[in-house]
């Protein structure tokens, strides 16, 4: 929304010297013969009205984090987009293109979607213990792809991302080893009362740019916590998982540590509830037909932990994460 007004402005100078703009919506909005511009008009309105909202959500919560001081300059920018677009809509082009209004619908009819599924509450959501004993940061997370990437995948659809924040972002700054990411290497507790039904460990760390195709979930464990639902935590630290399959734990208890195995980005705790028995990432694709009718995956919540969204902390009975909110446990 930065660029597109500016594009779209260079058309219109150029349609200037052609004669081709219909200034009537500045004129007589009202006159006869402007239905079609009019309607177009109210089409760009209301998508520059819903993309307005997709900040609040937390679509651009990384952004934020990343460019720290910055962020409010390229706000300013944003928004100043958006208001180009609506005045740009205001002296358009004499003949109505249906095609770019037609994108224009499937775009509103999109971010509404989407929008609506950020804010409805979930259902059927398996409510667990927070997995650090520190504040994180929810890097992937909500009911919509406009927060969440997993959600476009039936594997991973309400999975989260879990980081952690400081001075720079994810990671100190100037440096991007592991040991800078502010996550790395903390404990993994026990998010729920449960018996350990798969481990996966000994695959080492992935450097910053490098991942393992060959295990998505890298090293990982799964704890059923019974009612056929198991949750599982991936990317974890090569040899760091201290239970083994059979173990009893309870919730709380420290199980592993946070590390960048697998295929990962940066370090941070994967952590998802489902009805599988063990990680996703080991699924075979000789089972996969069959787990995939079998698979389901749950809404996550957390008791007992505050939450800071918008720089407001609450401390409800249940969060539910979304993508920009830092969590952290009571007490």
């Amino acid at each position: 929304m930065i660029v597109l007004p500016l594009v779209v402005g260079v058309g219109r100078l150029v349609a200037t010297r052609r004669e081709g703009l219909e200034y009537g919506l500045l004129r007589a909005p009202l006159s006869d013969g402007l239905g079609a511009h009019r309607f177009q008009l109210l089409n760009v309105m209301l998508l520059c009205a819903l993309v307005a909202l997709t900040v609040p959500a937390g679509t651009y919560a990384a952004r934020a984090v990343q460019l720290t001081g910055s962020y409010r300059a390229l706000l300013i920018l944003f928004s100043a987009g958006l208001v180009g677009s609506v005045l740009l809509a205001l002296v358009p082009l004499r003949r109505v293109r249906l095609a770019s209004n037609l994108v224009v619908v499937a775009g509103t009819i999109f971010l509404a979607t989407q929008l609506v599924q950020v804010h409805r509450p979930p259902t059927d959501a398996v409510t667990i213990g927070t997995p650090l004993a520190d504040p994180w940061w929810v890097g992937q997370g909500g009911g919509a792809e406009l927060i969440n990437y997993h959600h476009t995948g039936p594997m991973q659809s309400n999975a989260l991302d879990i980081m952690q924040i400081g001075e720079g972002g994810i990671h100190r700054p100037g440096r991007t080893d592991l040991a800078a990411y502010y996550v790395y290497n903390r404990l993994v507790l026990a998010p729920a009362d449960g018996v350990v039904s798969y481990v996966l460990d000994g695959l080492p760390d992935q450097p910053i740019g490098s991942v393992d195709e060959h295990h998505p979930s890298g090293n990982s464990l799964v704890i059923d916590i019974g009612g056929g639902r198991h949750v599982m935590t991936g990317h974890l630290r090569q040899n760091s998982i201290t239970v083994r399959p059979g173990d009893r734990v309870r919730e709380g208890r420290p199980i592993a540590r946070v590390g960048n195995s697998g295929h990962s980005s940066a370090p941070h705790l994967h952590i998802q509830a489902q009805t599988l028995p063990i990680a996703i990432g080991d699924i075979q694709a000789t089972d996969l037909p069959q787990m995939l009718r079998t698979l389901r995956t749950y809404s996550l919540l957390f008791r007992d932990a505050s939450s800071v969204r918008g720089g407001r902390e609450t401390r409800p009975d249940a969060i539910d994460p979304r993508r920009g909110e830092i969590i952290g446990p009571n007490g």
